[in-house]
């Protein structure tokens, strides 16, 4: 199932809704955040009863969380102490649990300090958006390079932006998670501890309100069409426009990746003078346009003649063609056809310099998916700040009008035609190689061939993208995958998630 991931305002707003309504009240969440994190403690640290841990204890709702937690850990046994950094702000749920001001650590002297097993980060909670200071800097440089378990989300990381807004922020061991993700959970340093990451069902409703969600692998399962054992190659036709002399081999990889995804029929428009580079594609059928080694303006009455957009077959556009002018006045007028004929397109790496020049969103087809690395995004759209990547994807969701944009990256994200944001975040760090956008380029095109249209074959073929290199990290190489690599795994992946 999709999980969905909030920012601070809308986990704010998720926590006060299900209070007013009377569907669970403030206390009841606040002890199930306690004894929910108390119960992780006991089930996954190893050896848990003979750990010594200290608890640290914010002034707000995670201190809150971090109080009750150690109330529980104390009532199962485990060797704990307490560490209150407001005792003001904290009495409430002290008296609440019966916890005395005397039985809390009043010291941070070093040795006393550092001699713990475990720490429980209870410090700042989501609503942390200034630098890190006085005791709390002391403090938490004090447990650095320690072990750490961090409630809701580590202190010193900006919630929705999964920054460190100073030099002084906790890097944990375990994350838990109160109830959904947070941006903080999956995107910057959420990146490096989402493995490490833990939802504890704290009682909050479940809703589809939230429009961003975290794709699972039972999500892509949902959206698999039964084979038809009926079908010829007809029936699943695609072209793609790609390759110069200056770059053949982006478009061996997306064309390979098209065909071993499922395309079948691929009809390939590339310049003649790579002909005796690229001679055969394993089942592609390539057309040599033109006299040169890049295709240009003057070639879009031959490739219209030799069927491009015939029956409205999808069509990628992109790779390899190189920078020339004349190159991108032929996409522009290619894309202009596209557009005319309602025909679905992914739109990659050349395929944007009409946009770097003077073409605009609007002039797409509607039926287009583009899959910019953020280097492009910010030539494409010269507004984009990677510091708030998730509001720059709202507020460009108008612009798209119904556009697929998939933003390349440690984390991908995809704005949906219906608008909706989703991230997926099965990619190993092999995947960051020339040519792994090719590949995702091409494996797009297949599955826009066999049928899923632009939503549904970005997020499939993202997430099997990612799926080849946790499947090729398992059998092979953690540490390297070539773009080979990558094309020769897809039928595993595809294997097993019966594609």
């Amino acid at each position: 199932m999709s999980f969905n991931v909030l920012s601070k305002y809308e986990a704010k707003k998720l926590d006060e809704f299900a209070i007013q309504s009377k569907f669970i009240s403030f206390e009841k969440l606040m002890d199930n955040a306690g004894k929910l994190s108390a119960q992780f403690f006991l089930e996954k640290i190893n050896n848990p009863f003979n750990k010594k841990t200290l608890v640290l204890a914010g002034k707000g709702n995670n201190g809150a969380d971090a109080i009750i937690m150690y109330h529980y850990m104390k009532e199962y046994g485990v060797k704990v102490d307490l560490y209150i950094f407001d005792y003001a702000k904290s009495k409430k749920v002290m008296n609440q649990y019966n916890i005395s001001f005397e039985e809390t650590l009043l010291t941070t002297e070093v040795n006393i300090f550092k001699s713990y097993d475990w720490y429980i980060d209870g410090i700042f909670g989501i609503g942390l958006n200034k630098g890190v200071i006085g005791k709390y800097k002391k403090i938490i440089n004090l447990i650095k390079n320690k072990n750490v378990i961090s409630l809701d989300i580590p202190s010193g990381i900006h919630c929705d932006s999964g920054k460190n807004i100073s030099d002084t922020f906790v890097e944990p061991k375990f994350i838990l998670s109160m109830g959904n993700y947070k941006y903080s959970d999956i995107i910057n340093f959420g990146k490096k501890n989402f493995s490490r990451t833990k939802i504890l069902d704290i009682g909050l409703p479940d809703t589809d309100n939230f429009s961003t969600k975290l794709i699972e692998h039972s999500d892509i399962k949902k959206i698999v069409k039964q084979d038809n054992s009926l079908r010829n190659k007809y029936d699943q036709p695609c072209n793609s426009i790609v390759g110069s002399k200056t770059y053949p081999g982006a478009a061996v990889l997306s064309i390979k990746s098209a065909l071993v995804t499922g395309a079948g029929y691929l009809k390939t428009f590339m310049p003649q003078n790579i002909s005796n580079i690229i001679s055969s594609n394993d089942g592609a059928v390539n057309n040599y346009v033109g006299k040169g080694n890049y295709l240009i303006e003057s070639d879009l009455k031959e490739i219209l003649k030799l069927g491009f957009v015939k029956k409205k077959s999808p069509v990628l556009i992109g790779p390899g063609l190189g920078k020339l002018e004349t190159t991108s006045k032929l996409i522009q007028n290619l894309l202009a056809c596209i557009k005319s004929e309602n025909s679905e397109c992914v739109l990659d790496a050349s395929g944007f310099e009409p946009l770097y020049r003077s073409m605009s969103i609007d002039d797409l087809p509607k039926k287009c998916i583009m899959t910019p690395h953020e280097g492009e995004l910010k030539k494409i759209f010269p507004n984009f700040k990677k510091d708030d990547i998730i509001e720059f994807c709202k507020s460009i969701i108008p612009i798209l009008d119904s556009r697929v944009l998939l933003i390349k990256g440690p984390v991908n994200i995809i704005i949906s035609s219906k608008g909706d944001i989703s991230f997926i975040n099965n990619g190993q760090s092999s995947l960051a190689s020339a040519g792994s956008g090719d590949v995702l380029a091409g494996m797009i095109l297949g599955f826009l061939s066999r049928g899923y249209g632009v939503d549904n074959s970005t997020m499939i073929a993202t997430y099997v993208h990612g799926f080849c290199s946790q499947i090729f990290s398992r059998k092979k190489s953690k540490y390297s995958m070539s773009p080979s690599d990558l094309i020769k795994t897809i039928p595993i992946a595809l294997n097993e998630l019966c594609l």
